[in-house]
């Protein structure tokens, strides 16, 4: 479940730069019960993510209006050159209980997905289609 206040931190391990965009349609129940969509949204928009130990965080999102309770996520990743395929670029949510201002979990958030970009990928974008729930 997405929870009150969270955001997605997406964590190279490979061992050149890696270019990541992630996108989300988020769900919730209707008052009908019925599955309620939004619309597409940018959670983290072309974002270097610098080699081996880089890092890049979307924006925190305050999901206390909207209560979605989850997001079906494509997530979009770009080698700057031909990888030696070792490593991946892993998703974690991580979430805070004082609106934003810690984040307890910071680096240690829940898996949500990850790819490996191999020798094969060239600098072409792979795409992965992830579900939170």
């Amino acid at each position: 479940m997405l929870g009150h206040t969270w955001r997605l931190r997406a964590s190279n391990t490979q061992s050149q730069n890696i270019t990541v965009t992630v996108k989300a349609r988020f769900f919730k129940f209707a008052s009908d019960g019925s599955l309620s969509w939004s619309t597409e949204q940018t959670l983290i928009n072309a974002a270097s993510v610098s080699a081996t130990t880089g890092t890049a965080t979307s924006s925190t999102v305050d999901n206390s209006t909207d209560k979605y309770l989850g997001a079906e996520i494509t997530a979009s990743f770009t080698a700057s050159s031909a990888t030696t395929g070792s490593g991946t670029v892993a998703l974690t949510i991580e979430r805070s209980t004082d609106a934003g201002t810690t984040w307890p979990t910071q680096d240690l958030g829940e898996w949500v997905g990850a790819h490996t970009l191999l020798a094969a990928d060239g600098t072409s974008a792979r795409r992965r289609n992830i579900l939170i729930r």
